[in-house]
């Protein structure tokens, strides 16, 4: 199942870029003793998009009817393969941390990263302390700004894993995600849409007498809407 480039690129960039701060509260943890040099310490290493500008036109190119590649959506894999990490770029951040002594893994398009505290402080040129949020969640943070090797420096990689600070949406409420029929990450079917937003069932509510508008950034094509509702067994509607 593919879903549209554009859903991917956005869930990369949230989740590796700055976010707009009155979006957010911060809950800062406070620090304690120094960690022992033997404490195990597992961080994450994520590397931003490489090829922006390209990823910019191909998002134009796929919301283009006269484009070939009109509405030919990637699935998540692809999208790392042509935008993220190249496997030569990972491997160089995963040889240049295991020469500091530490276990590093690429998982999908990052590198999983652990070692001894001692080991960690050496590699990234700062000092580790323990750490408590008043959540009660507890932590190994960074005390100064970090120095990574230089395969890291050069991609613009960033270490996740060791900040003193959480950020989190004060509005926000924790939900377990609906097992979509087909995949975890989507596409949507209508049972998926009713799993998450609790819909009523098209058996009980058949919308007869109701009249929907729904705005969308993309053209309509009909004969989408026939390969959907004909999957569905359901009634194309008028459109």
């Amino acid at each position: 199942m593919k879903l549209p480039v554009r859903s991917v690129a956005l869930g990369l960039c949230v989740g590796l870029s700055a976010l707009p701060s009155s979006l957010f509260a911060a809950e800062r943890a406070v620090l304690q003793g120094r960690v022992e040099a033997s404490q195990p310490v597992s961080f994450e290493v994520y590397v931003p998009i490489q090829k922006r500008e390209q990823l910019e036109k191909d998002l134009q190119a796929m919301h283009d009817p006269s484009s070939p590649t009109y509405q030919k959506w990637l699935t998540p894999a692809e999208f790392q393969t042509r935008y993220g990490a190249t496997p030569e770029q990972l491997a160089a951040i995963k040889e240049q941390l295991a020469g500091s002594g530490l276990e590093a893994t690429v998982v999908g398009g990052h590198v999983h990263v652990t070692g001894k505290s001692v080991m960690v402080e050496r590699a990234l040129g700062t000092s580790l302390v323990n750490a408590a949020f008043p959540s009660g969640r507890r932590s190994i943070v960074a005390t100064r700004s970090l120095t990574p090797p230089e395969a890291m420096t050069r991609l613009g990689a960033k270490v996740v894993g060791l900040s003193g600070t959480m950020m989190m949406r004060t509005h926000s409420h924790l939900r377990a995600l609906p097992d979509n029929r087909y995949a975890s990450y989507g596409g949507y079917w209508f049972d998926d849409l009713k799993q998450a937003y609790t819909f009523p069932s098209y058996l009980v509510s058949t919308g007869k007498g109701t009249t929907i508008a729904t705005l969308t950034d993309g053209a309509y094509v009909p004969s989408d809407m026939k390969i959907y509702f004909d999957h569905e067994k359901l009634a194309e509607p008028d459109i």
